[in-house]
């Protein structure tokens, strides 16, 4: 009798293996869900490199892409450092500007970039970031906001596709 209850002693711990490997199987069948709506594929999704604040106060554009050894990209390149030019052009002259803040994030994964960007004022709205790393592929929203010197709030976002 002694052997017999030693022998579903040592059983149990197996017992509970399988059920978390049953479990895990079950999540991966049926907990993953259908995709988002903002999903890599998205046809609506504006992926233009120029927005327009939403009052039409300021027009912003983003481009000449670098790296850090000066070399040009087409586009954004993922998972290497690059630098960016962004334009920020107000519609009426008497509009004052200051650094914007620039953050970038995936929204379908609910994380933003590893790094910190640099901004360096060239003066005539026009700004250098430096720093940037899109680390993974995927649908990636830029903003710049903090950028208007009237005490407005005003944000841009621009959709990336890597």
């Amino acid at each position: 009798m002694e052997r017999y209850t030693k022998g579903v002693e040592e059983m149990r711990p197996h017992r509970r293996d399988t059920a978390y490997l049953m479990m895990l199987l079950l999540l991966g069948l049926f907990g993953c869900g259908e995709p988002s709506e903002n999903n890599n594929n998205n046809p609506q999704r504006d992926l233009s490199l120029t927005q327009t604040t939403e009052d039409g106060v300021f027009t912003l554009q983003y481009g000449e892409f670098t790296d850090q050894e000066g070399k040009t990209y087409t586009s954004i390149p993922m998972n290497e450092y690059f630098t960016f030019i962004l334009t920020i052009k107000p519609k009426d002259s008497t509009k004052t500007l200051k650094a914007p803040t620039i953050t970038a994030e995936m929204p379908d994964h609910g994380h933003g970039m590893n790094t910190k960007p640099v901004i360096e004022d060239l003066g005539d709205g026009k700004y250098r970031v430096k720093g940037m790393l899109f680390h993974m592929p995927g649908w990636w929203k830029l903003s710049i906001k903090d950028f208007s010197g009237d005490g407005v709030e005003r944000e841009v976002a621009f959709n990336v596709e890597l």
